[in-house]
C-alpha cells in the first residue's frame, strides 16, 4: 500500500500547498525528538491552504532517540574536497579505503563513527559511500552534479545523518540517464539504502533530471535545515519506510508526488512543508 499526500490541480496548473498537519493521520506531541546540536527550534507550521484529502500517514509522533545525533560522537573526521579537476580526500585512515575516478569518489569503510566533511565543486562528479556502521555526512558549500548517476549514493543500510552545515548554500544535481552499477538501486539525485537523517541549519538545493529528488529504502527525517527540491521528473521525496518532519523548511516542485512512501508513515510534526506537484487527479 502507498501511502503519499495527493495534490489535486485545476487543469494544468499545479497549486502550491503548504502542509501543516496530517490532518488526524499526524500528530504533534510532547516525545518529539529535539536536538540541540541540529540547532532544533520550534517552528511555526503554516496552515493557511491545505488540500484535504483521504487520512492517510499515523497518529504517531515517530520518536526515536537513534535518530539524535547527541546521542552519537563521530571523532574520525574525512574531508572530501571538490575542485574542477577532481577531488581531494584525506587523511588516510586503517578501515577507509577511497576510489576516485575523475570527480566521482567512492569510500569503502568498516571503520566506526566516521564523519564526512564535504565541500568544494564538481560539474561531473559524485560521492558515494558503503558503510558498515552509522555515519555523520556534512555538507558544506558542496556543488556536485553528475551527468551519469546520483550525485551523492548511500549505499549502506546504516544511520547517515546528513548535517548541512550552518549559513551553507549546497546544491545537487544528477545526470538525466543514469549509468548502471552492478544491481544497486540509483532512484534519486539524493539516494540512501538507509535511514537518513536531516540537520543542520543551512540550505540544500536538489535538482531531479532523472526520477526523484530525494530517495531511500528505508526512511527520511528532517529535524532541521532548508531543503529545496526545484525540479524533479518523479517524486520530491520518495521512501520505502516513512517521512517524518520535525521541524525545517521543505519546499518541493515534483513532477509527480510531492511525497510518497511505499510502505509506512507519513509523519509531520513540525516544520514547514510547500509542495507544487504534478501529481494528476
Amino acid at each position: 500500500m502507498k501511502n503519499q499526500f495527493t495534490f489535486l490541480r485545476k487543469a494544468a496548473a499545479p497549486i502550491l500547498v503548504a502542509i501543516v498537519l496530517c490532518f488526524t493521520a499526524c500528530s504533534k506531541k510532547n516525545d518529539v525528538p529535539k536536538d540541540p546540536l541540529n540547532n532544533v527550534a520550534t517552528t511555526k507550521v503554516d496552515s493557511a491552504a491545505v488540500t484535504k484529502g483521504p487520512t492517510e500517514g499515523s497518529s504517531e509522533a515517530g520518536a526515536n532517540v537513534d535518530d539524535l545525533i547527541a546521542g552519537s560522537t563521530f571523532p574520525t573526521i574525512i574531508t572530501v574536497s571538490f575542485n574542477a579537476t577532481g577531488a581531494t580526500v584525506v587523511p588516510a585512515t586503517t578501515g577507509i579505503t577511497v576510489t576516485q575516478t575523475g570527480g566521482d569518489v567512492v569510500i569503502n569503510s568498516t571503520a566506526t563513527d566516521v564523519a564526512y566533511m564535504v565541500t568544494g565543486t564538481t560539474a561531473n562528479g559524485s560521492l558515494k559511500i558503503y558503510s558498515d556502521k552509522k555515519y555523520l555526512l556534512t555538507l558544506n558549500a558542496a556543488n556536485i552534479t553528475n551527468l551519469d548517476g546520483p550525485a551523492i549514493n548511500l549505499q549502506s543500510s546504516k544511520r547517515a545523518f546528513v548535517n548541512i552545515a550552518d549559513g551553507s548554500v549546497n546544491t545537487l544535481v544528477d545526470g538525466a540517464i543514469y549509468t548502471a552499477f552492478a544491481k544497486e538501486d540509483q532512484k534519486g539525485t539524493f539516494f540512501s539504502e538507509g535511514q537518513v537523517v536531516f540537520g543542520g541549519t543551512g540550505t540544500l538545493n536538489i535538482v531531479g533530471n532523472n526520477k526523484h529528488g530525494i530517495a531511500a529504502d528505508d526512511y527520511v527525517r528532517v529535524i532541521s535545515g532548508t531543503i529545496n527540491i526545484t525540479k524533479t521528473i518523479s517524486d520530491g521525496i520518495h521512501t520505502n519506510s516513512a517521512f517524518i518532519a520535525d521541524g525545517g523548511t521543505v519546499k518541493i516542485v515534483s513532477g509527480t508526488d510531492g511525497i510518497e512512501t511505499e510502505k509506512g508513515k507519513i509523519i509531520i510534526n513540525a516544520g514547514n512543508i510547500n509542495i507544487t506537484s504534478g501529481a494528476k487527479v
